[in-house]
């Protein structure tokens, strides 16, 4: 529609050049043609004649194409402008270089609560709350707004002060000669939650679709891997007759049990229990029970005898009905669990085993996360399997500042992979201190990759206890053999030399001094020896 409006002038233009053309030359041909030997002055009156004809004529045609543009044009107007007017949505015009409101529109106006007055002396940012202000000034004053049309969310304010989140449609215009912008608003608070909501759905399905992706790769990697368990632990199929009592095995029930005297031949009850371990027999009696009583399938391991051992065979089955729901069969499959009965067996006696050392086992995957603990590292840290579990080491570890370094070790040792041996002080959850000697070494599987790491680590609190009462007992001989080597010496020394003076004394007088100075002597060793002794009390 813009673009005829544009083309009308135009094509006024050439329908005025195509007439005038043709009028010129077919009333220059036609006075030739018509009007031969006519005087000079009557030519003159038929040309101004002439002349007067064509003006009326392209002046009626030139009104008429006028007067029909014109109507076309003002019903266009007020069909653009019902458009505006009277839409549903609010919308606005606003100055691009002043930003004020030029037009609102009626719903413009219900909506937000302002008169045409107000908001016609109001600016854009005049409805927005002050953060959605400094964004929009950004908004501006980077021009991206120019020519811009693509839909935005922004926070509206209305005149009662409520916030509403509307998405922005807009039109670059010109309005009474004025660079302008045409504005949709829709109101989208409501809508706007649920797609929020709605996006983070998609981005969890998107997250399914991509995990679901992942999960079909490692199906068919479990297929894979359940086909070689198959070809490994065989499944095979039997039936029992509830009529006849008797049992048919298939095939390959014979390579599971190994017993090549039933192959081939139809079994009843009694015959088949001599082939079940004596303590099974009453389970195997019992199951066949609640599949015919209880009507949904039921499983039940059982050890049937082959050559000189006993293997462990799953039995499961359900009951079969014919078109009268009688029951007519039992009908199910076997597996041999054998080697992985013996192997859970085998492993609980080891877990057994393990939770019963006094050792702190540990075992991390690797990232350095506990995997399993035994009973022991519980008991002695005092944490539960809840809080050791999902943990690194070193959450677990509440060493006093002279442990850390050997904390240090521990994480460049695991960093690198390399076995270790340290002991370490520690704190239980609880705060008491403890000493441990651990010894770690990475684990690796089948195919040598790094698996994580075990450690086993012995309590030696004790140990270190007595290491440091010796120390101290080390440190109390040395003094009290320091004592007897320089202090208790010097006095001895006195008295040997006072009794060498003796023999030489010449008087009683000289020897009674010496006595006095035996006794001096004496008791200056005396006091030695009970400082020596009071020393040895205090520190035992």
């Amino acid at each position: 529609m813009h673009n005829m409006r544009d083309n009308v002038p135009t094509r006024i233009a050439l329908y005025y050049f195509f007439i005038s053309f043709i009028w010129i030359l077919l009333s220059a041909f036609s006075l030739k043609y018509f009007f031969k030997g006519i005087p000079e002055n009557t030519i003159l009156y038929i040309e101004i004649a002439k002349g007067v004809a064509f003006i009326a004529a392209t002046y009626f045609l030139l009104y008429k194409l006028i007067i029909n543009y014109t109507n076309r044009l003002k019903k266009s107007e007020e069909k653009y402008n019902d458009m505006f007017e009277y839409n549903p949505n609010p919308m606005w015009i606003y100055d691009l270089k002043s930003y004020m409101f030029l037009d609102v529109n009626i719903a413009a106006i219900r909506k937000y609560g302002y008169n045409r007055d107000e908001f016609l002396n109001m600016t854009i940012y005049d409805i927005r709350p002050e953060e959605e202000a400094n964004r929009l000034r950004e908004y501006t004053a980077n021009k991206i707004h120019i020519g811009n049309t693509l839909p935005q969310l922004w926070k509206h304010k209305l005149k009662n002060g409520n916030i509403i989140i509307a998405n922005i449609i807009s039109h670059d215009i010109v309005f009474n000669k004025k660079p302008a912008k045409l504005v949709l608003s829709l109101d989208v608070t409501e809508k706007e939650p649920y797609e929020r909501e709605l996006e983070k759905q998609q981005q969890v399905l998107k997250q399914i679709n991509t995990d679901l992706n992942k999960n079909l790769v490692q199906l068919k990697i479990n297929e894979n891997k359940l086909k070689y368990t198959q070809k490994a632990a065989k499944i095979a199929g039997w039936s029992y007759n509830l009529e006849r009592n008797t049992f048919n095995f298939d095939y390959e029930f014979y390579e599971l049990s190994k017993i090549d005297d039933l192959r081939g031949s139809s079994l009843d009850l009694n015959e088949f229990l001599k082939f079940i371990h004596p303590e099974d027999e009453s389970s195997f009696l019992n199951f066949l029970n609640k599949v015919k009583t209880e009507r949904i399938t039921q499983e039940c391991i059982l050890r049937i005898k082959s050559a000189a051992e006993w293997n462990f065979i799953k039995f499961e089955a359900s009951l079969h009905l014919d078109l009268s729901e009688c029951s007519k069969s039992i009908k199910g499959f076997i597996q041999d669990i054998d080697e992985l009965t013996k192997i859970n067996i085998e492993n609980k006696r080891l877990a057994e085993i393990i939770n019963k050392i006094k050792n702190l086992i540990v075992i991390t995957n690797k990232d350095s996360v506990i995997e399993w603990a035994n009973a022991a590292f519980y008991e002695t840290t005092e944490y539960s399997r809840k809080e050791t579990i999902g943990k690194v080491p070193w959450d677990l570890i509440k060493v006093p500042d002279s442990s850390l370094e050997m904390v240090k070790v521990i994480k460049d040792a695991v960093n690198n992979r390399q076995e270790f041996c340290i002991e370490i002080e520690n704190i239980s959850k609880n705060g008491r201190c403890y000493w441990l000697q651990i010894d770690g070494s990475p684990i690796y599987d089948e195919n040598g990759c790094y698996a994580g790491y075990i450690s086993i680590e012995h309590e030696i609190t004790e140990r270190r206890l007595k290491e440091a009462k010796i120390r101290e007992q080390n440190k109390l001989l040395d003094k009290t053999a320091w004592i007897s080597s320089h202090q208790m010496r010097k006095p001895l020394a006195s008295i040997l030399g006072i009794i060498e003076l003796m023999k030489y004394a010449k008087s009683e007088s000289e020897i009674k001094e010496y006595i006095q100075l035996l006794e001096v002597c004496g008791n200056e060793l005396d006091q030695y020896i009970k400082d020596s002794v009071t020393l040895i009390e205090s520190n035992v």
